[in-house]
């Protein structure tokens, strides 16, 4: 629905939840996608604004800020309140972490501050933390790490979105506030992405219209079949066709992925060496994950 408004109202932008609305400017938030929509108030024509206030009758909810040090507010207030970007950076990085469980946001918040002094948090139901990683900071096995420990520690549902890395200057709250609208917009998904290139396909699929998305079910139907052994060569797919990474992620026999793997290909006539096979594999996974997880 934004998107339409979007062609109709050239002027108008989606933005980041809980960025204040200026003075010129009508927001309207769509439950269903967590999304704001401004639209210039010159625009509207009364009807029109009437219109849209039915379309649209929730407020976005709304979640505190919290900065836990002085270096956590300085970030806080530059990503979020137009503040100034500390300099001595050249480049960092925007983690986020999500957790549905409010009381959870302490032992979470503690732990991430072991690893970086610049932790930002989202206090409410759920609960958003954002970490600022800084060039040569930690390993990059070291934040999944943690997170892992936080899970078993704390008996607790921990998903991470990671940013790509950016050039401190004054693009970056931008840069933020895109990532962080990604974040937040499929967090609520048990399949939301980790990473940017996760994330590109998924915006491709829920692009797709309900008549597509039916169409692209027919012509996928012998990849749909059997959703098991479409899982098997989905991990297969995001293990670039290594087979032994394969069978360790699903605890199987190497032998018995490569009878799968032989039985696929004998299904379906695809041959899963080619970027477009492994594109349409993905996509097939998608559409399950759809049929079970309508907020994609």
């Amino acid at each position: 629905m934004f998107n339409r408004l979007l062609a109709r109202f050239p002027n108008a932008r989606l933005v980041t939840p809980q960025t204040p609305t200026p003075e010129h400017m009508t927001a309207f938030f769509d439950e269903v996608t967590k999304e704001t929509l401004w639209i210039p108030k010159k625009d509207l024509s009364s009807e029109v604004f009437d219109l849209l206030e039915t379309l649209f009758p929730n407020q976005e909810p709304t979640f505190t800020s919290t900065a836990w040090n002085a270096r956590s507010e300085e970030w806080r207030q530059a990503l979020l309140e137009n503040g100034a970007v500390p300099l001595e950076e050249q480049k960092v990085r925007f983690h986020f972490f999500y957790c549905e469980d409010q009381e959870a946001l302490v032992p979470l918040q503690e732990g991430l501050s072991s690893l970086s002094d610049s932790v930002i948090g989202w206090s409410g139901s759920p609960s958003l933390l954002v970490v600022i990683e800084r060039e040569g900071m930690w390993l990059p096995e070291d934040i999944l790490s943690l997170q892992e420990a936080i899970e078993s520690d704390f008996y607790i549902k921990v998903r991470s979105f990671h940013g790509l890395w950016w050039s401190v200057n004054n693009k970056l709250r931008h840069h933020f506030q895109r990532e962080f609208k990604w974040a937040s917009t499929f967090f609520p998904s048990r399949s939301a992405p980790q990473s940017i290139p996760e994330l590109f396909p998924l915006f491709l699929w829920k692009e797709l219209h309900d008549e597509q998305r039916q169409e692209w079910k027919l012509q996928l139907a012998p990849l749909l079949e059997d959703p098991t052994l479409l899982h098997t060569m989905f991990v297969y797919v995001k293990h670039n066709a290594n087979a032994s990474a394969t069978a360790k992620e699903l605890y199987m026999h190497r032998n018995s992925l490569l009878y799968r793997i032989e039985k696929f290909q004998e299904i379906t006539g695809l041959g899963l060496q080619s970027i477009e096979s492994s594109m349409l594999i993905y996509f097939a996974y998608m559409y399950i994950l759809h049929e079970e997880d309508h907020s994609l």
